[in-house]
């Protein structure tokens, strides 16, 4: 070998850790993808092996005369690919739990989600006033204090700030409530998001997490006895004989001053920094929702489609699942699923624990008496319930279903669509189709309450209990407004009598 090609060799060698070490993921991603496919991976490299022994010095010259023979075994080995995925998804279809339940768990009343995932973006980057960051890209929802909490991380603006500027916190918008509630967080970290020197430099680099696929999409920063951390799930392989299922390992933690702490996936759940925080990546979800259409068979599932279900995804910003929050404190991602073809009803709804590593799906089928609307119905019915709207400015958003007194409702939003507010709630009995228009916190809290939006008619007695309640009410106001005046007088005299 001539000096001239070993130089090039070094030098080739160099750049290329060089190139591993400043943008790691370069690596990390390709090998999470191989390991997740060890049936293909080990039949691409069957196959370049045994090239390379049969013809080691005239691979190349062989490669360009018989092109024909090579796209004949590239497509054997693409068919074989595609065969190892399809049965792939019938193994996850088949071994993946699932819980058949009698009716849906009842929805915390007090952590009813109002703000839609557009009108939380909108909030953010409407307050936002740095000149040299930005709201990044993820908006995240999270259950903190059983309070839905949408955040959104500030980070560097493109361009040269991308390189020497770092993550300097985040903005939380409540959930909850009609009425705009922001608050800007300062809490700069060391490794972020969405900057040159962020958190995937540190997980591979420093945690060695190579192999494995960080869930940012799913990033959540959580703050705990006045510190704060950027949690990540990290997705992993569960390695079955010549399938690899994709599963939860843990959560990345990293704090404020860079340091770095894996948790393994059973301690991410008792850690109290992470209480409400999903740990479940919603894709991850849905992945393994999705393949439960493979139950009956690779056959079935590509010709007659007995007993299969889609997600159709009716809103403009914001696609299934919902993440919500019931009476125990457990944190669900919401499915609501119709069935293939052209059907509009609603036949199951599925839940994913988000905080519980070992994924589970809990299925509940609607009565089969019982003809429910599904999500895209809803919207419909939502939309038909304001009619002197113009739909070109105006947006149906997140049909997202809930249980109140045994019955299904879906909750949609009527944003602009600029999604610059919320204009109404649209709850849409599921049974008939009827809509109950919601403008204000305190009519929803009355309906989460009592099943009905407005106040029902009180007897004689009752109201006559109001009037004296609200007459006792007004007399401690003036008593009140008296007081305020006489220590004014006082206070007016003695400033007198001083001078």
């Amino acid at each position: 070998m001539r000096t001239e090609t070993k130089i090039r060799l070094v030098l080739g060698l160099l750049l290329a850790i060089l190139l591993v070490y400043w943008f790691p993921w370069v690596l990390a991603n390709p090998l999470y993808t191989l390991l997740g496919h060890p049936f293909t991976t080990l039949a691409v490299l069957a196959f370049l092996t045994a090239l390379a022994m049969l013809f080691p010095r005239r691979t190349r010259r062989l490669l360009a005369r018989h092109r024909k023979v090579l796209v004949v075994v590239l497509i054997v080995l693409a068919v074989v690919a595609a065969a190892s995925e399809l049965s792939r998804f019938l193994y996850v279809a088949k071994a993946v739990e699932v819980v058949e339940i009698d009716e849906l768990p009842q929805l915390d009343p007090s952590s009813f989600r109002v703000v839609p995932y557009a009108v939380a973006r909108y909030w953010a980057e409407a307050s936002f006033t740095s000149p040299t960051h930005r709201p990044g890209s993820y908006v995240l929802l999270g259950y903190i204090n059983g309070t839905p909490i949408w955040e959104i991380p500030i980070v560097p603006e493109p361009g040269f700030n991308y390189f020497t500027k770092k993550m300097l916190g985040y903005i939380a918008i409540w959930g909850d409530s009609f009425t705009p509630r922001r608050e800007k967080v300062d809490a700069p970290f060391a490794y972020g998001l969405e900057h040159f020197h962020d958190i995937r430099w540190a997980a591979y680099v420093r945690a060695g997490l190579w192999g494995y696929r960080l869930s940012l999409e799913d990033a959540y920063i959580v703050g705990y006895n006045g510190t704060y951390w950027l949690a990540i799930p990290v997705v992993g392989w569960k390695i079955k004989a010549i399938y690899a299922l994709p599963t939860v390992k843990g959560v990345l933690l990293a704090s404020q001053d860079g340091s770095i702490e894996f948790l393994p996936a059973d301690k991410a759940v008792e850690d109290p920094r992470l209480e409400g925080v999903p740990l479940i990546p919603e894709s991850l979800a849905r992945w393994y929702v999705e393949k439960l259409n493979y139950r009956r068979g690779i056959i079935n599932a590509l010709t007659y489609h007995r007993d299969m279900f889609q997600l159709k995804d009716p809103s403009v910003y914001n696609r299934q699942p919902w993440l919500l929050r019931d009476m125990e404190g457990n944190v669900w991602w919401v499915f609501a699923a119709e069935p293939w073809g052209k059907g509009g009803g609603v036949n199951r709804i599925f839940l994913v624990n988000a905080r519980s590593p070992d994924i589970k799906v809990y299925e509940y089928r609607t009565p089969g008496n019982m003809l429910l609307i599904g999500p895209v119905r809803a919207v419909e019915q939502a939309r038909a319930a304001l009619p002197e709207y113009d739909w070109e400015r105006y947006e149906a958003e997140e049909p997202i279903p809930f249980t109140l007194n045994g019955k299904l409702y879906w909750r949609v939003a009527i944003i602009p669509s600029e999604a610059s507010t919320i204009d109404k709630l649209i709850l849409v009995d599921a049974e008939n189709g009827e809509t109950i228009i919601v403008e204000d916190d305190g009519t929803l809290a009355r309906f989460l309450a009592s099943g009905q939006p407005q106040p029902q008619p009180q007897t004689p007695l009752e109201k006559l209990r109001e009037l004296e309640r609200m007459i006792e009410e007004e007399i401690d106001r003036l008593q009140q407004l008296l007081q305020q005046l006489k220590e004014l007088e006082e206070l007016l005299a003695n400033t007198t009598s001083s001078r």
